[in-house]
């Protein structure tokens, strides 16, 4: 009796079968293939049912079916696959000789090795046949962050086409030495959330290299790179003309780690352009390296017409141009939550910029302004939001560019930190009697060097004029020195000159200090000053400096961190504070009482 139920079932079951065009399988209501030969009487091709690769393409091709790859397929000649294939798990392509691939149909595969033996730019993807492809592909990433995985991510790479992009989707992709290059604008990377590309080398972990030609539309979405080597992202011309250059592009970076000269280093000429970043970690507290670096090179590059944002800056600076480097056009968005940056941290040093801080909070007043205005920054636009920034450095001409917003403490004095120096001279300093000033790399606070002074018999000075206008105003000056004396000499941090000033005696134990003086003006005697005290034979000794600043007004709440304390508004070099405050009065910004 069950024996006939069991019929009866079997029989209903059947009924339900529906058949194919051809009468070799048969496909249920459930996608259930039934069939006596699944390699040559299936709904698609099976590779291992053809002699040959391409008899298997040629038989899939023709009949409008996909081709299976089951097995291990070795090349025996320049192969292209036209049918629609789907590799299976255990299914392979294996170079021979100098034979390459190209896929011209749809392509489908899971994230195992397909690929066995072949070299970057062996086997090619045509336009519109997949959508991503994966390192995976080309082998496994068996150890995250130890695999060597950069031929892998370079296949990928030189696969791909137009519309297509190469997916990182491991925790970890260790690169070793060899940098990734990206020199087609189909080349897009995107880098799923908490991926890190791991780089060893020297020199940059993306290299994207425009000396073969302009380069329009590319899109890295990147997630974390920790680069050892130079940079994280260098984006060069090789020193070509600037009509090699970067275009219409999108660099999207979470983070950028470890690098020892910059995160993004542009020697290049770029134009209409995006680049956001996130972080710049160089180093915490800050190392020796910049965050966005421009350099205008042999070609005389142009960075022009840009969109910038940058979050988080633990570097020396977050952007940086060097003398003779001037963008334009660009619009610069800054929201950097946590900062502590050794110089400058923002450089502006070129024309119709907008620039737009929305937070810029040092972690330590102490340090130098958060932004810079170079002399070389005119008709520029700075839109500073409520209690964004603590400080100003301005170098430009008068009533060259527009601040809207307010600003905590303005650098009165020009290269502060000792940054800007032509060969052994240090900028904007003036030595006097004799004695010697140097630029001093070894011994310094911030950024790559400070300077060192050497006096000679008598007294040895530098000195910087203050502005015009400081006679009734309280002036603070602060900065960090070390004095090495073995005689009876007293160096000294002076506000005024020789006749009337202020002065405070700087400590001769060869130690750092960081030391400030004060002086309400009520005559015309404005200069700081950083000397050796007369009346002592000094011969011998030495006098360190950096990181100097010079305000109107005494400092709100030292250490500078309590973001409620009241922000004093005054001027840079060269901007007088009444010419100034008279154009903030007239957009509503600021009040004067």
């Amino acid at each position: 009796m069950k024996f006939k139920k069991w019929i009866a079932i079997g029989l209903v079951l059947l009924s339900t079968i529906v058949y194919a065009a051809s009468t070799d399988y048969k496909v249920d209501n459930q996608g259930r293939v039934w069939s006596s030969d699944l390699i040559t009487k299936s709904p698609w091709v099976d590779v291992r049912a053809y002699a040959t690769l391409a008899l298997a393409n040629t038989a899939a091709y023709d009949a409008g079916k996909t081709l299976l790859i089951t097995k291990e397929c070795i090349l025996t000649a320049n192969t292209t696959l036209t049918a629609a294939v789907v590799v299976i798990k255990g299914g392979s392509f294996t170079k021979a000789s100098t034979y390459t691939l190209t896929i011209n149909g749809p392509f489908e595969a899971g994230l195992y090795p397909v690929f066995s033996g072949f070299d970057a730019g062996d086997v090619t993807f045509g336009t519109g046949t997949v959508k991503e492809v994966y390192p995976e592909w080309w082998g496994a990433n068996t150890i995250p962050g130890t695999t060597d995985m950069s031929v892998e991510i370079l296949s990928a790479l030189d696969s791909i086409n137009e519309g297509m992009e190469c997916v990182l989707t491991s925790s970890n992709y260790n690169i070793g030495t060899t940098q990734i290059v990206v020199d087609r604008a189909v080349e897009s990377i995107k880098m799923m959330p908490s991926t890190r590309v791991t780089y060893t080398g020297t020199g940059a972990a993306i290299k994207i290299d425009l000396s073969g030609g302009q380069i329009t539309g590319l899109n890295l979405d990147l997630f974390d790179i920790y680069s050892s080597g130079t940079y994280g992202i260098q984006i060069t011309s090789g020193g070509l003309a600037h009509a090699y250059l970067l275009l219409q592009s999108r660099i999207k970076v979470h983070t950028i780690n470890s690098y020892t000269t910059a995160g993004i280093y542009v020697d290049a000429s770029c134009s209409q352009n995006e680049i956001d970043v996130l972080g710049f970690y160089n180093a915490n507290p800050p190392g020796t390296a910049w965050g966005l670096y421009f350099v205008k090179g042999e070609a005389s590059n142009l960075f022009e017409s840009n969109q910038i944002k940058i979050g988080c800056i633990y570097s020396i600076q977050g952007l940086y141009a060097d003398s003779a480097f001037g963008y334009n056009y660009v619009n610069i968005d800054v929201d950097a939550g946590a900062v502590e940056s050794l110089v400058d941290k923002i450089d502006i040093a070129g024309t119709m910029n907008i620039v737009h801080i929305r937070s810029l909070a040092p972690l330590n007043i102490y340090y130098p302004a958060g932004l810079r205005l170079r002399s070389t920054a005119i008709g520029n636009v700075i839109l500073i939001s409520p209690n964004a920034l603590h400080s100003l450095t301005d170098d430009s001409p008068v009533g060259s560019n527009t601040i809207v917003g307010s600003i905590g403490l303005t650098n009165l004095i020009k290269n502060s930190s000792f940054e800007t120096n032509s060969g052994a001279a240090v900028l904007d300093w003036t030595l006097s009697n004799l004695g010697t000033l140097a630029v001093e790399t070894t011994e310094f606070k911030h950024g790559r060097q400070g300077i060192k002074l050497m006096p000679s018999d008598g007294y040895s000075f530098i000195n910087q004029a203050l502005p015009d206008d400081v006679l009734g105003k309280t002036v603070t000056f602060f900065g960090w020195f070390k004095a090495i004396s073995t005689n009876t000499g007293t160096p000294m941090l002076t506000l005024g000159d020789d006749t009337t000033s202020n002065d405070v005696a700087i400590p001769k134990d060869s130690r750092w200090h960081f030391m400030g003086i004060r002086r309400t003006f009520t005559d015309a005697n404005p200069y700081f000053r950083i000397w050796v005290a007369p009346a002592a034979y000094n011969v011998g000794d030495i006098l360190y400096a950096d990181g100097c600043v010079g305000v109107i007004g005494d400092i709100p709440t030292l250490p500078g961190n309590d973001r409620s304390a009241p922000l004093l508004f005054a001027t840079g070099a060269g901007h007088t504070v009444d010419q100034t405050i008279t154009i903030l009065q007239s957009l509503g910004i600021v009040r004067q009482e």
